[in-house]
């Protein structure tokens, strides 16, 4: 974002995403799943250019000094897209109250490859889908950069077929991909941590809707042009700032599963 004379120019950016996930799953036996995941993410932006073009002003030569000063720029529109995507195996071992995952996959996010490494235990705490809880821990390199990701989820079934799930993520969200490669975030912002409620409810044993509020707390950073005064002839000049901003995003989510 940028800012000019306090006026933050937020208006002219939008973004378009199309998004393709494909995933096989395959039962190797004694409990034992594998599932490997193609994430493909195309985003399509315009990319604005700022150009100056002309200033306006009067001279008072009895003072000499210059008064009524107009600055004038023009702004072109370039289409610009990216294209990111993830792509990975996960294994599971699943006995009857315990699952054990692991997961590895590969980004590319924004130009940077990076690798992945996840391991994830889901507990049925009465064997059933009753009671449950999921946590999942995720390690990333990319570029002499290590960092880590983790997510924690409960979900309680309050009446039949329908349940009612929270969740936490928490550490670097930028470049990582988690929940088998299901959600990538290519965004450049940075989010801080998100929580999320859901409601889900099954129809018939094949169709499961669902609805879930998420909660994202995020930081971007903007340029800002602020004056600093007049120049020898009493131009008014400007320095450059990177400003941080913290601001909170709420998304509502309808989902529709069908179970063939």
């Amino acid at each position: 974002m940028i800012a000019y004379n306090d006026l933050v120019q937020s208006k002219l950016y939008s973004l378009k995403q199309d998004q393709y996930y494909f995933s096989p799953s395959a039962y190797l036996g004694n409990g034992f799943y594998m599932e490997p995941y193609l994430n493909y993410v195309k985003s399509k932006y315009p990319a604005y250019i700022a150009t100056f073009d002309s200033l306006n002003y009067s001279y008072d030569p009895g003072t000499q000094t210059y008064n009524s000063i107009n600055y004038f720029y023009s702004i072109d529109s370039l289409a610009g897209s990216v294209t990111d995507f993830t792509t990975g195996m996960s294994f599971e071992k699943r006995w009857s109250q315990f699952y054990l995952g692991l997961d590895l996959a590969m980004n590319r996010i924004d130009k940077k490859e990076g690798y992945q490494s996840g391991v994830s235990f889901t507990w049925y705490l009465t064997g059933s889908f009753d009671y449950y809880i999921y946590s999942a821990l995720y390690a990333q390199y990319e570029a002499d950069h290590f960092s880590i990701h983790h997510n924690h989820k409960m979900g309680i079934q309050f009446f039949k077929n329908s349940w009612i799930e929270s969740s936490i993520g928490l550490g670097e969200f930028k470049g990582f991909s988690v929940n088998k490669g299901t959600l990538l975030y290519n965004m450049p912002d940075d989010i801080e941590w998100r929580g999320a409620l859901c409601i889900k409810h099954l129809l018939r044993n094949r169709v499961e809707i669902s609805l879930r509020y998420v909660y994202l707390k995020k930081n971007q950073e903007y340029i800002k042009y602020v004056s600093s005064g007049f120049d020898q002839n009493n131009f008014q000049t400007f320095e450059e700032s990177l400003f941080q901003d913290n601001y909170n995003q709420h998304l509502f989510i309808f989902g529709l599963n069908i179970n063939l």
